[in-house]
């Protein structure tokens, strides 16, 4: 395995051992970042061949402050949200499935799989606020540029989406499929 330096260096030598240990390295953790912005998984491949085609591009310009792996997910996460608004998202939130409205052969086996598909229900602002706030650690302000809303609207965002997982949750619980959320 090689290091990111490595990597690095061997990517602006033009080295195709080194593309190839920067997808197998960083692949995956692309790849759940994209379906966790995308939801749909063919969606979620396209976007992380975007981003290393973006990676592949730019990548005489990467200095080596930073960590590598943040700055691919930065990457990741701006292609993600560039399809989204080719897509035209909606800004303002939508219905949110029910559990009763789940078909028996998509229940969740375990809390993952119950707290993906409770993001997968959000409503697309409400889950894309929760992805950029609590899993990709940006800022209200940053969250706001990226969104066109506004800091106050994205903390709201954010307080709405942790209240209905938190009753999604519970109620995945109050069933049977989903133990340990309290």
């Amino acid at each position: 395995m090689l290091s990111d330096l490595d990597i690095i260096n061997g990517c602006k030598e033009g080295r195709e051992s080194a593309y190839k240990a920067l997808i197998d390295q960083y692949a995956s953790r692309l790849m759940a970042t994209a379906l966790r912005y995308l939801r749909h998984k063919a969606a979620a491949e396209d976007a992380v061949q975007e981003c290393y085609i973006r990676v592949f591009q730019s990548i005489h310009k990467y200095d080596h402050k930073d960590q590598l792996y943040p700055w691919l997910n930065k990457i990741c996460v701006n292609q993600c949200l560039k399809e989204l608004r080719n897509k035209v998202i909606s800004m303002q939130p939508d219905g949110l499935l029910e559990v009763s409205e789940i078909p028996e052969n998509q229940m969740p086996e375990g809390y993952e799989d119950a707290m993906q598909l409770a993001l997968n229900n959000l409503p697309e602002v409400y889950r894309l606020v929760f992805n950029l706030n609590v899993a990709d650690g940006y800022a209200h302000a940053e969250i706001a540029a990226l969104l066109g809303i506004t800091e106050s609207t994205s903390r709201v965002y954010l307080t709405r989406a942790r209240t209905i997982l938190k009753s999604y949750l519970i109620k995945l619980n109050n069933t049977g499929y989903v133990s340990g959320v309290s």
